[in-house]
Formats: structure tokens, sequence, C-alpha cells
């Protein structure tokens, strides 16, 4: 199967290229607008959405999957979102692991990983990790489906993390914003804004990081962590630690 970015490129063919801060600006509002499947839209757009959709993830429903330790309660979350268990104190631990067969790295013992099936036209997220209670962020509507967050509130001292596949034509790690690390040995750029997008969460600061994927051209994974005082310095820590045992075996 032919990698997202050369399946993006025969997509659109012809049409202007796109500014990435754009695109990013795109992704960002796409959890505050309706997709509208009842109007019309341009066919183009619709073969790029399917196609990624057949690359990333090869289903277009919304389901869920838990992707936590046995006995946890709070695995699934369908609660309002604005649920916050008590944190233990201090440093909960990399006591759990993530693996999804191409992405695996540790975290914190009082997070919880679950999976949604959400997918636009340049992202498809992987995992959403959190110390509060999370719900499904799309929801049927009328004529589409609504999405936005899996935390309706972020509560104090509490983190919201999300890992997601990208792909963008012409895309290239020194469009993305913030200064250069490494991440699972691959070359990454990591940003950190006040409030940055978490802010429509009430979070008080957003560290996001673009991680390359050599073997897939203008593609690239995404780190988003939502973080709100007091007790973010904790849970910086956690989500540096968290990125520091990130490791890939796949493209």
């Amino acid at each position: 199967m032919s990698d997202l970015g050369s399946q993006l490129r025969q997509a659109f063919d012809g049409i202007p290229s796109v500014p990435l801060e754009q695109a990013s600006r795109t992704a960002t509002q796409r959890r505050r607008r309706r997709k509208q499947q009842g109007v019309a839209t341009a066919a183009i757009v619709v073969v790029a959405a399917v196609t990624i959709s057949l690359v990333l993830v090869g289903s277009s429903t919304h389901t869920t999957v838990t992707v936590a330790t046995p006995g946890d309660t709070r695995a699934g979350g369908h609660g309002s979102g604005t649920t916050a268990p008590s944190r233990p104190a201090g440093d909960c631990g990399l006591t759990k692991s993530f693996n999804n067969g191409y992405l695996q790295f540790r975290y914190p013992g009082c997070w919880t990983a679950v999976s949604y099936t959400e997918v636009s036209s340049f992202s498809s997220s992987i995992v959403y990790l959190s110390d509060q209670t999370t719900h499904p962020p799309c929801h049927a509507i009328a004529n589409g489906t609504s999405c936005g967050w899996p935390v309706d509130k972020l509560a104090a001292g509490h983190v919201l993390v999300q890992w997601s596949t990208n792909g963008f034509p012409g895309w290239t790690l020194s469009k993305a914003p913030g200064s250069s690390t490494t991440v699972g040995g691959r070359q990454a750029r990591e940003d950190v804004s006040k409030p940055g997008q978490c802010s429509f969460i009430g979070a008080d600061e957003t560290i996001s990081a673009a991680v390359t994927r050599p073997a897939a051209a203008d593609n690239w994974y995404g780190m988003t962590a939502c973080l709100r005082n007091p007790g973010d310095t904790q849970a910086m820590t956690e989500v540096q630690q968290m990125l520091s045992t990130v490791t890939f075996t796949g493209p």
C-alpha cells in the first residue's frame, strides 16, 4: 500500500499547496465545527478523506477500544468528561505500557489510555491518555458527525494527552513549530505554548511534538499534551518521562 503522502498528492494534484500553519488551524477548528455530510462537497475532498481512512484506520465508524489495565474503573470513560479522580501524591510511576504495533511507550499508572476512532482529512487519532474521566470525542448529529475533545473541562493539576498520525502534501519537519529534539530515535520538534490550542478545555499550557516518519514522506506522528495549573509542573514531568520511553516499530 502506498504511503499517505503519495495518496494525498494524487488526490490534491493541481491544487495550490496550503501553508502548514493554515493546515494546523484547520485541524484545530475541526474540533469545534460540524462535519456536514448532507452538504454538497467537492469530489476531490471526498476522495482524500476516504483514502486517508483506508490508509490509517481502515474504518470510518466511531468505536471505543479500551487500552487500560484490568480493573481500572475509569477505562472507557463514558462520563461527562469533567470528573477528576484524586491523584496520588508525587510521581505516579511509569507502570503502564501502550503498544499498537508501531508505536509503543510507557506512561504513568494514574493515567488511563483509551482509543477512539477519530479521522479527519489530514489526521487520525491513535490514543488519548488522561488522569481524568474521558468520553468519546465524536457523536452523531442529524446530518453528520460532530467532534470535540474527550474531556469537557480539564481539572486543575490534571493532564490530557493525544497521539495521532498526520499527513499533508509538502510537509517537512522544518515547518513544525518549536525546537529540535529526538523522540524514539527519530528527528522531532517540540513546542510549548501558553495556553495554546488546549485553552478550549480550560488548560493553561499546551505541549506539542511532531515526529518524523522516514518511510512515509509528508507524514508525521503528533503528540499534544494539555496541562492545567496548579500542579502542571508534575504533569509536565510525566509527559517528558513518557516521551523518553517512546520507540517505533513501524513506519
